[in-house]
């Protein structure tokens, strides 16, 4: 794939993430008013690198919007981490056992050899893990491109179930019907099941590709090509009154590829895909950058 086709899948997956976390996260933060405080904790510490700060009366005191955005921005961001933290950040996911009891030993085994094989000869390295998954992928055996096809479907699946089980649920509207909850299931199968097709096809490049949040990321330079602010933030190109600041939480993480398709250049790197990031902030200096507008702003890609 060309460096502008990744950019441009990466950025219709990210929409449809976001899409689905605004369909179906709570609309406003009073709809939480039952939800105990050891609920919306374990929703941020979910989060894990994605969110600096650990509960969720600290993490409403650092942003500089109103409240009832928060529902969704935090269901979009626990959704994101879900499908980069286990998809895009393993190359060998199509081997995992589920979800639900984590690295299966022969997932876990072949991540193994492979970071050794990188301490080694890192170009070699790459090389193996980009023919083996490109074998895997085009296979003229038709079983075998069916028992590929199958595990993914199955890992979709089970991350599926695992996210909307997950604390993040405390976020999510109630279903109306079991027709609705089958159809909030589906569209999330669908999602993962995207990823996991998007993800393959990066990882048979040479090309490596890593996942970048706050322990790479944790503060805000404008100029970095690495983040970008949310859009509730308003920042101009040359705007740098954020530059210096913490950063509370990605919205989406940054994916940076390393080397070329020739597996050539594994010192240079570049950006397909901006982490889009929230920056700490108080209500009572920068309310004046944000207006009820913004709820209904949606620069959405056709996905």
């Amino acid at each position: 794939m060309e460096d502008y086709d990744v950019r441009t899948a990466l950025l219709k997956l990210q929409d449809a993430i976001r899409s689905w976390a605004r369909k179906y996260a709570f609309p406003y933060v009073a709809s939480l008013e039952g939800v105990a405080n050891t609920e919306l904790d374990l929703v941020v510490e979910e989060l894990g690198p994605f969110s600096s700060e650990t509960t969720w009366d600290s993490l409403t005191k650092k942003v500089s919007f109103s409240l009832d955005k928060l529902p969704a921005i935090i269901v979009q961001a626990s959704l994101a981490r879900s499908v980069f933290e286990w998809i895009f950040e393993d190359p060998f996911y199509t081997v995992e056992a589920d979800a639900y009891t984590g690295v299966s030993p022969l997932s876990e085994g072949i991540g193994m050899i492979y970071d050794r094989m990188k301490e080694v000869d890192e170009v070699e390295a790459h090389a193996w893990r980009s023919q083996m998954l490109r074998l895997l992928c085009e296979s003229s055996d038709r079983d075998a491109q069916l028992l590929l096809h199958s595990r993914i479907e199955r890992l979709s699946s089970s991350l599926a179930q695992y996210f909307i089980r997950s604390p993040v649920h405390a976020l999510l509207k109630y279903p109306e019907s079991i027709h609705a909850y089958n159809n909030r299931f589906r569209e999330l199968e669908d999602l993962f099941l995207r990823a996991a097709n998007l993800a393959l096809s990066l990882w048979t490049q040479r090309t490596d590709m890593a996942c970048y949040s706050l322990c790479k990321l944790p503060q805000f330079q404008a100029e970095d090509t690495r983040m970008e602010a949310h859009r509730l933030h308003h920042l101009d190109d040359d705007d740098r009154r954020l530059d210096g600041r913490r950063i509370i939480l990605f919205v989406q993480p940054a994916v940076i590829a390393f080397g070329s398709v020739h597996g050539e250049h594994y010192d240079q790197w570049k950006v397909w895909a901006a982490a889009t990031v929230l920056v700490e902030g108080t209500t009572t200096n920068e309310s004046k950058y944000f207006t009820e507008e913004d709820e209904d702003e949606d620069h959405m890609v056709d996905v």
